[in-house]
């Protein structure tokens, strides 16, 4: 199958002025409007775990627990990711990295004092393997080898270290032997986190759910988000945004469903042909061309404030990344799968794909679906890893009724 990339596309276009209000209600207001991985909810799981770990410092770790929302998702994601390129250089998992980060946190060790004690232990390991360097004594002086260190997760080397240590080296000795472990300023440091404080770390991760495994991670350096802020603002991670028309963030109301949802509003100009277009101004996804690569899950959240009798609305992926023509119909749209609707052709929403040969193919989704203001659509649009198909469902979250299609390649040139 040949490469085809895509990018998030929520768009009305044509008509005097047509308002698009594109929704985020997720936990705590905390989860993206269109989110966008491969394992999104195995992801999304995981950042529940965080929020639930009062009293761990996480800056060092994944982000405050007091810090919900949205500030926790970016500071979180990103801590992570930076943790397992460390995880990466220093041979073990990122949840071993973790415990010794919270450890240290117990024990009044920074997070700067760790990174330079375990990159030199690192170093001097592999340079005791090879028969040298100043590892090679100590090491004899604690009964370990090189290998054996080397096959153990970090915060276990560690124990392994401090266990050995108090056993064969006499108290006034250890600093020294630690230094060539550790280099003289971090092996200080380093003393200070015991084994009892390593073993109450890994069971605070434990108990509380916050560690992340190094598939968790993987998982998580792949998830694509944009939520509500305040004012004009958008908050993008991973892809970023490209609007056409007004943003604004509406004030909750008890009004109806969609009222009273965290959400933003994107309005066009008061003029003919104008649009309201929020797309992804990068490439977000693709099938994959062999076994095992790409494949992603799309979610969004959709809401019309305000219709025309003209003009269409398009929500889904669609094969660019420019803006879209205004005087666009919905029967010319290419490249795309997702839903939409043509104002004075349609009662209903539409299921919409297109494998760029042809005219769209045009599902009606039913009278559950009828084009109305105020109601509240989820969107879900996946494909496994190197698919021949495409998952579509949809629901009106208002009456609950769900429509489901699985559209084949034949039908979707995504």
């Amino acid at each position: 199958m040949a490469e085809k990339r895509v990018s998030v596309r929520l768009s009305a276009v044509g008509g005097r002025q047509m308002r698009a209000e594109l929704e985020d209600n997720g936990d705590a207001g905390a989860r993206g409007f269109g989110r966008l991985s491969s394992e999104m909810e195995m992801a999304n799981t995981r950042l529940v775990g965080f929020a639930r770990k009062a009293g761990i410092a996480l800056a060092a770790v994944t982000a405050a627990a007091a810090a919900a929302g949205v500030a926790m998702i970016r500071s979180g994601l990103d801590t992570i990711g930076a943790q397992a390129d460390m995880a990466a250089s220093l041979k073990t998992t990122v949840e071993s990295l973790q415990v010794l980060t919270w450890a240290g946190e117990l024990a009044g060790v920074s997070m700067g004092e760790i990174e330079q004690a375990t990159k030199k232990l690192t170093t001097r390991l592999s340079e005791a393997a090879a028969g040298s360097g100043s590892a090679v004594g100590a090491l004899q002086r604690l009964n370990l080898t090189a290998a054996e260190l080397q096959a153990l997760p970090l915060d276990q080397r560690i124990v392994a270290i401090q266990d050995a240590l108090a056993r064969f080296v006499p108290e006034a000795e250890r600093a020294a032997v630690a230094s060539d472990l550790f280099g003289d300023k971090a092996a200080l440091a380093f003393l200070r986190i015991d084994p009892a404080t390593l073993r109450e770390a890994a069971q605070d991760m434990r108990d509380f759910g916050v560690a992340v495994s190094d598939t968790d991670a993987a998982e998580m350096n792949r998830i694509a988000n944009w939520s509500p802020s305040v004012s004009t603002t958008i908050t993008t991670e991973g892809l970023p945004i490209t609007s056409v028309g007004t943003v604004a963030t509406p004030t909750l109301a008890a009004t109806n469903l969609a009222a009273s949802t965290r959400r933003w509003r994107l309005t066009s100009a008061v003029t003919i042909d104008a649009a309201a277009d929020q797309r992804s101004a990068g490439w977000a996804c693709w099938r994959g061309n062999a076994a095992g690569l790409c494949g992603w899950t799309f979610v969004t959240r959709i809401s019309l404030t305000t219709l025309q009798a003209s003009g269409m609305g398009f929500f889904g992926l669609y094969g660019s990344t420019a803006a879209l023509a205004t005087t666009l119909t919905l029967a010319t749209v290419v490249n795309c799968v997702g839903i939409g609707f043509q104002r004075g052709t349609h009662a209903n929403w539409q299921m919409v794909t297109n494998d760029g040969t042809e005219a769209p193919t045009l599902t009606d989704m039913g009278a559950g679906f009828a084009i109305a203001t105020g109601g509240v659509l989820t969107l879900y649009i996946a494909a496994a890893p190197n698919a021949y198909s495409v998952r579509v469902r949809v629901v009106n979250e208002g009456s609950g009724v769900v429509f489901e299609a699985e559209i084949t390649s034949a039908r979707c040139a995504i």
